[in-house]
C-alpha cells in the first residue's frame, strides 16, 4: 500500500514512501528480504493512515526515517522491519498476535522489547539498567528512534524539548558510545546541546524584555550599565526558575533603586551647577578686572574681545537653566503619573500584571512546577515593593481605594 493514498497534513509524501528505503538497500538485501521490508512498510502505512506528526506530516514519515538511519548503519532486514513497525503496537489498534503471524516471532519480539524499553525510559531507569534488560539490537533501534525525534523536535512544546534533550545527553548519547556508535553519539549530543542552548536564549530574551521594560524608571545615564550587568546575570542563570526569581527580585527592588539613583543624580547635578556658577563668577570678575585695567575695551560691546566670551557663557547658562527646568518638569510629571498608578490596586495590577504573566509563561515553558512557584513567590515581593513606594511618595490609604484619584 502506498503512502500516497493515505497522505494527511502538509508533509512530503516522498519522505514516507518506500522508495526512500529501496535506494539505500539496493544490493544489500536479497529479493525475499526486500519484499518483507516492503510489506512491513505497507503494514505500518495502513495502521498509521489517520495519524499525523506534530509537524503535520503523515506519521509514516517517522518510521521510514528511523529505518533509513538503521539502513545507513548496515542493519539487517529484521531490524529494518522492526523500525518500520516500532510504533504500531503502542499507537494503533494493531494486534500483537497478528503482527507475529505476519512477520514471525523474531521481528515481533524486537517491537515488543522496544515497548518495554520505552516503559523503562518513562520510569526513569538508567542506561545501565536498559543494557541489562534489552539486547544491543533493541537499543540500536531505540537510539535511531531518538535521533530522528531529536532532529524534528522543534514542533513539540518547549518543556518536552528540554526534558527529552536532557535525557538524550544523560542516557542516550552515553548508550550510543557504549555500543561503539561514535557518529550517532556525536550527533545526539550536538542536537541536544543546540536545542537546550536555543531554549535558554529564548528564556533569556523573554526575561530580559521584562527587565528592560521595568528599567525605564531608572535614570537614563545609568540605565545602560545596569541592563548590561543584569543581562549577564540572566545568561548565567541555571534554568527558568532561577531566571524568574532573579527577575522577580529586580521588579520588587526597582522602585527603591530608581529613587536612590535619581536622588544621587540630583545631588550630582546640583554640585556641578554650583561649580559652574563659581566658574562664571570668577570669569566675570576677571573680565571686569581687565576692563578696569585700561584695555580700552567696552565690556558690554559684543564686538569687542571680551564680549563674545561673555555672550557664550550667558548662552550656556541659559541653556543650563532651561534644561534644569525641563528636567524638573519631566520629573514632576513622572512622579504624578507614578502616584496616579499607585493610587489603586487595580492600576498597579494593570501595570505589573503583564510582566508577571510573561515571567510565568517563560517558567512554564520549562517546568509547570517552576511557574507555580513563581506565582506563589513573586506577588508578595511585588506587593512589598509597591508598599515601600507608596510610603515613600506619601500615597495615603484613602487614595488606594478603587474610587480614589
Amino acid at each position: 500500500m502506498s503512502v500516497l493514498t493515505i497522505r494527511r497534513g502538509g508533509g512530503s509524501a516522498r519522505e514516507g514512501s518506500f522508495e526512500r528505503l529501496r535506494t539505500r538497500l539496493a544490493g544489500r538485501l536479497d529479493a525475499e528480504q526486500l519484499r518483507v521490508v516492503e510489506r512491513a512498510h505497507a503494514t505500518a502505512a495502513f495502521w498509521h493512515r489517520d495519524q499525523n506528526r506534530h509537524s503535520g506530516d503523515p506519521y509514516i514519515t517517522h518510521p521510514v526515517a528511523v529505518a533509513a538511519i538503521l539502513a545507513d548503519l548496515g542493519a539487517d532486514h529484521e531490524l529494518l522491519c522492526a523500525a518500520l513497525l516500532h510504533d504500531v503496537l503502542r499507537d494503533t489498534a494493531c494486534p500483537a498476535a497478528g503482527l507475529e503471524r505476519e512477520f514471525g516471532p523474531r521481528i515481533a519480539v524486537l517491537v515488543r522489547d522496544l515497548g518495554r524499553l520505552e516503559a523503562d525510559a518513562e520510569a526513569g531507569r538508567t542506561a545501565v539498567e536498559w543494557e541489562r534488560r534489552a539486547d544491543a539490537r533493541v537499543l540500536t533501534l531505540k537510539l535511531a528512534d531518538r535521533l530522528h525525534n531529536q532532529r524534528t523536535m522543534r514542533w513539540i512544546s518547549p518543556a518536552k524539548q528540554r526534558a527529552k534533550s536532557l535525557q538524550t545527553l544523560r542516557v542516550f548519547a552515553p548508550a550510543a558510545a557504549r555500543l561503539g556508535m561514535r557518529g550517532m553519539e556525536r550527533e545526539l549530543r550536538r542536537l541536544a546541546e543546540a536545542r537546550l542552548s536555543a531554549l535558554a536564549r529564548d528564556g533569556v530574551r523573554v526575561s530580559f524584555g521584562v527587565v528592560e521594560a521595568a528599567a525605564i524608571m531608572l535614570p537614563s545615564g545609568s540605565r545602560g550599565r545596569w541592563l548590561e550587568e543584569w543581562l549577564g546575570e540572566l545568561r548565567r542563570a541555571d534554568g527558568g526558575l532561577e531566571r524568574a526569581r532573579f527577575v522577580a527580585g529586580l521588579l520588587g527592588g526597582m522602585p527603591r533603586m530608581a529613587i536612590v539613583l535619581r536622588r544621587r543624580t540630583t545631588v550630582t547635578d546640583r554640585t556641578n551647577a554650583d561649580r559652574t556658577n563659581a566658574d562664571r563668577t570668577v570669569a566675570g570678575r576677571t573680565a571686569a578686572g581687565r576692563t578696569a585695567a585700561g584695555q580700552g575695551v567696552a565690556a558690554g560691546d559684543p564686538w569687542t574681545a571680551a564680549g563674545p566670551r561673555i555672550a557664550v557663557r550667558q548662552g550656556i547658562a541659559a541653556v543650563g537653566a532651561w534644561g534644569a527646568a525641563a528636567w524638573r518638569g519631566a520629573r514632576a510629571r513622572a512622579v504624578r503619573a507614578l502616584r496616579w498608578v499607585l493610587a489603586t490596586d487595580a492600576r498597579v495590577c494593570a501595570v505589573l500584571g503583564p510582566p508577571v504573566l510573561w515571567l510565568t509563561a517563560d517558567a512554564a515553558a520549562t517546568r509547570l512546577a517552576d511557574a507555580l512557584t513563581l506565582l506563589i513567590t513573586v506577588p508578595p515581593v511585588l506587593a512589598s515593593g509597591v508598599r515601600a513606594l507608596r510610603e515613600r511618595l506619601g500615597v495615603s490609604e484613602s487614595r488606594r481605594s478603587p474610587g480614589g484619584g
